[in-house]
């Protein structure tokens, strides 16, 4: 999900670069500098480009799709009023290409950045609603482990308290025994009632 979020952000970061480099077609007279700006902007559309591959492959909600799909319609429509600037402004009509930047190319960059924005908008979403199912997954992880720590360390000492008995119980009974004896009674009838050691002490 972070992954189509930063494809998102790409593309609406881009698209806010290259309408800047399209405004810049119009004040920059200088050949050389127009090469550059053409250059960044054609930078900028591979950027563009990659991260909508990027979003075909991973987006799969239709939300989503139905947005990546108004994205592209929209961005086609300002890359076709774009060449169309650049043709005037290559063809030497600053002022044609500006009528047309105006009537034309800035309403289409405007309508591109309506998807974008929703784009971006659902994938930041996406996004927080994949860390909440995370951060409850933690949580119920972490109760699960405590729950199952608790039980063993209540079975734990279950069985430390039945190892104690069994050897303390015995051996308490021997003592009982002994001090009968020792006191005089040779009458004890000493049933063993286990096989381990202490039953054999007995």
């Amino acid at each position: 999900d972070w992954v189509k979020a930063e494809a998102a952000n790409t593309i609406n970061a881009t698209t806010r670069a290259n309408a800047r480099r399209t405004m810049e077609l119009l004040i920059v007279s200088d050949p050389a500098q127009l090469a550059k700006v053409r250059e960044r902007i054609a930078a900028n559309k591979k950027n563009i480009d990659e991260a909508l591959v990027t979003l075909d492959k991973l987006v799969y909600l239709p939300e989503g799709k139905q947005l990546l799909a108004e994205l592209k319609t929209a961005r086609g429509q300002y890359v076709t009023s774009f060449g169309k600037v650049g043709q005037l402004v290559d063809a030497g009509d600053r002022e044609g290409a500006s009528r047309l930047m105006i009537a034309e190319t800035l309403p289409a960059l405007d309508a591109l950045q309506g998807p974008i924005d929703k784009l971006t908008a659902l994938q930041k979403r996406v996004v927080t609603d994949s860390s909440a199912e995370l951060q409850a997954s933690i949580a119920r992880s972490r109760l699960v482990l405590v729950l199952m720590g608790s039980l063993s360390l209540v079975l734990g000492v279950g069985f430390a308290w039945w190892v104690t008995r069994s050897i303390t119980a015995p051996m308490a009974e021997a003592v009982a025994i002994a001090r009968r004896v020792a006191a005089g009674d040779l009458d004890l009838q000493v049933a063993a009632r286990t096989r381990d050691e202490c039953g054999q002490l007995l």
